[in-house]
Order: structure tokens, then C-alpha cells, then sequence
């Protein structure tokens, strides 16, 4: 999600964050900057649907600079209402994926991805700056759960059938019968929805 998006997209834009357009490598047409003010009162929520639960790994985009905060607050919502919170270096460049890898975590049917920049403003000897930058998150599928699902076919609704594999990234769901059934089983070869 960019950080462009609206709350129709999943994107909850809390205080007064400055569109900017300086810098390069950023989505769509500008990013987000606290211009190293309003400490503890902003932040973005980016609220992410998921079509199948499992193991995502979470990115998070921004776009570096030596005046940026060396420790933004980063909190990952999963499965539960557990939360995991890490601090990012913004001042360092970007992997070439363009987004910096915040880890992997299972979540069921949504995902909660929230940038602040609280406790972002004490300077240090090594801290040049304070400012937080906000472009996008983008959630990857790692391992994928099997969500067990009737086959359709002449045996559905019989209990007879059910998925043999999980579907992930690259291989799709199969469903097999469990015991025999009358002529004409189907096997579910249709992209997982």
C-alpha cells in the first residue's frame, strides 16, 4: 500500500504529515515527512486485507536521508491482536528490493502496519537528524495456510472430500476424495480466491 492511498484503500493518515517530492525512489507522486515536528502525535496506519491466512513477510518503504531519525517506531499488528514493535534506521539506503525487510509474521484475514514518530526526537552524537519519512508497505506471501474447503463436483457436500496441500506462492490447492466416490470427482485446480 502507498502511503498515498486513502482509508478506502487501507491507509489512515493521523496529524499534519507534509507531502514531499524530494529525493528519488519513491511510489506515486510524493511521500510523507513529519519535517521533524509534532513529535508523538502522527502517524500512518496502513490496514491490509489478506485473501488467505499465513506467514507474510512485511516491507516497509521510506526514503533515506542523513537528516532522517535513526530509530522510527514501527508497530506489526498479526494474528491474536499481537504486536511487534521495531525501530528503523532511516538514514540508511535501501536494499535494492526498495524496501527494508521488517520480518515475517502470521496473520489470519488482516494486517495492521503502523509508522509513528514518537520518541524520535532526542539527539544524540551520531543522530544527524529526526525526521520520519512514509511511502508504503507491501506485505509478501511466505507460507501460506491450508484453509480447508469443499471440492466442487458430484461428491460436494457429501464430506468426502478436502484440500491435500497448502496453497502458497507458487503451487495451488489439490483436493482429493478420502474414500471412493460415484463417478465423476473433481479436483480443484482453480487459483485459490
Amino acid at each position: 500500500l502507498d502511503s498515498e492511498s486513502g482509508p478506502s484503500q487501507g491507509v489512515t493518515i493521523t496529524g499534519g504529515w507534509t507531502a514531499e517530492t524530494s529525493g528519488s525512489g519513491f511510489l506515486g507522486s510524493s511521500y510523507f515527512s513529519d519535517n521533524d515536528q509534532n513529535k508523538g502525535a502522527l502517524s500512518i496506519a496502513f490496514n491490509v486485507s489478506l485473501s488467505q491466512p499465513g506467514v507474510y513477510r512485511v516491507l516497509f518503504k521510506y526514503v533515506a536521508s542523513d537528516s532522517n531519525s535513526i530509530k522510527t517506531p514501527v508497530t506489526v499488528t498479526c494474528r491474536s491482536g499481537q504486536t511487534f514493535r521495531t525501530l528503523v534506521n532511516q538514514q540508511l539506503a535501501l536494499p535494492a528490493s526498495g524496501f527494508v525487510d521488517l520480518g515475517s509474521f502470521i496473520f489470519d484475514s488482516h494486517a495492521v502496519v503502523v509508522v509513528e514518530n514518537r520518541d524520535t526526537d532526542v539527539d544524540s552524537p551520531n543522530d544527524l537528524g529526526n525526521v520520519v519519512t512514509v511511502d508504503a508497505v507491501q506485505l509478501e506471501a511466505v507460507d501460506l495456510e491450508t484453509v480447508c474447503q469443499s471440492c466442487r463436483g458430484p461428491c460436494a457436500g457429501l464430506g468426502v472430500e478436502y484440500e491435500a496441500s497448502a496453497c502458497n506462492a507458487t503451487t495451488d490447492r489439490q483436493c482429493v476424495a478420502v474414500r471412493s466416490c460415484a463417478a465423476g470427482l473433481e479436483y480443484e485446480t482453480a487459483a485459490p480466491t
